[in-house]
């Protein structure tokens, strides 16, 4: 019995070990990484594109900010593409079309029988239907700051980047659901910056996304990851780094970081995050990814595990689970407190034990239930 104990010390140690070695890494590349060059003044005609389905309570902030975006002229065009919406999605994009907004109904635009990745499906006929060389890509509950669109198109234009992907940051507010996602998406801005630019992993948010049309097209968009309902982002990123090595990176700038809303409850919270696990778990790519993925999963599931361990092997594996946890919080801490810094976050610190017990708890229980469930609900479908 003391034998399997011991294997079990052993070996998260070793994860532990994994796990300063990745957070350092992530720190060192994060740290080399330069922020992002002013843009051009001239800057190459570029479509947004705002898939939304049934956002009518979040809508109309997202265009008001992107028709405030400082970009030349009329180089920059706002489509909104309506996902068979229930609600007034579709009336609020149309009164805003006197401001240069225009609407496509997915109604009009049926997918191919038995598809199931509608959100893919509006994009790539948003993206087909766009005319500009540049596309750039956010949500609907998404309020983006004046500077994201000249920023993001200087990456595809001046800076002769691929794909790019930007900043996402979720709106604090004083609840601890929003105080833990606050210091998460901080935390992620900093894991998919260090990702991107070393080509270790690829992760990306398609809430600041932004790619040549050429590139998507290319690539053949999203073919061959259909079946995914989610991971519009991550696995077209994965593509482009794939066909474009150098070209894909992430635009480290404070002032274009992208406001989204935090989930209210926390059934909507587990369903984003189950979303996200599964793409991950099917978007991973190369020996990089799986032991980034497996070396957070293991250790987050070992600290879970520990007080039941306790019954069998008594305070000893109660005081190493403490033990596990603190140099986590530790690891993640030296993380965080970077990445709030950076994105001007720093009140979100102050709830950080909370939001360390609620982050090794997700990822173990998610992790998991990723492993095995197969479908979920996303705008108030059921999908997979």
């Amino acid at each position: 019995m003391w034998l399997l104990f011991s294997v079990f010390v052993l070996l998260t140690a070793l994860l532990s070990a994994a796990y300063a070695g990745l957070i350092f890494y992530i720190l060192k590349v994060w740290g080399q990484l330069p922020d992002a060059a002013p843009a051009a003044q001239q800057l190459p005609a570029a479509t947004v594109l705002v898939p939304a389905r049934n956002e009518a309570g979040h809508l109309e902030a997202c265009l008001h900010s992107l028709c405030r975006q400082d970009y030349p002229g009329a180089a920059l065009h706002v489509l909104v593409l309506d996902d068979h919406s229930e609600d007034h999605t579709a009336a609020i994009a149309a009164s805003f079309s006197h401001l240069g907004v225009a609407l496509l109904k997915m109604e009009s635009h049926p997918p191919p029988e038995g598809a199931r990745a509608y959100k893919k499906w509006a994009l790539t006929t948003g993206i087909a239907h766009a005319d500009t060389p540049i596309i750039l890509t956010t949500d609907a509950d998404c309020v983006l700051p004046p500077t994201w669109a000249r920023e993001m198109a200087g990456q595809l234009g001046e800076g002769g980047w691929a794909a790019v992907s930007g900043p996402v940051l979720c709106e604090l507010q004083p609840t601890a659901l929003s105080r833990f996602q606050a210091l998460d998406f901080a935390g992620m801005m900093v894991v998919t910056a260090a990702g991107l630019r070393s080509g270790a992993f690829t992760l990306g948010n398609g809430a600041s996304l932004g790619f040549r049309k050429t590139a998507f097209e290319e690539v053949g968009g999203y073919a061959g990851n259909e079946q995914y309902a989610s991971g519009d982002d991550v696995f077209l990123l994965g593509k482009l780094n794939k066909a474009f090595p150098g070209q894909v990176g992430f635009l480290k700038s404070a002032t274009a970081a992208v406001q989204t809303q935090a989930k209210p409850t926390w059934k909507e919270l587990a369903e984003q995050r189950l979303r996200w696990g599964t793409k991950n778990k099917s978007a991973a790519q190369g020996l990089g990814s799986l032991l980034a993925l497996g070396t957070v999963f293991g250790l987050s599931l070992s600290i879970l595990a520990s007080p039941f361990l306790a019954l069998a092997f008594g305070w000893r594996a109660l005081l190493w689970g403490s033990a596990l946890f603190a140099f986590k919080a530790a690891a993640d801490y030296t993380l965080l407190r970077r990445a709030a810094l950076y994105f001007r976050q720093q009140p979100a610190l102050r709830h950080f034990w909370g939001a360390e017990a609620l982050h090794t708890g997700y990822i173990a229980l998610i992790g998991l239930w990723a492993l095995f469930r197969k479908e979920y609900e996303w705008k108030g479908r059921r999908v997979s």
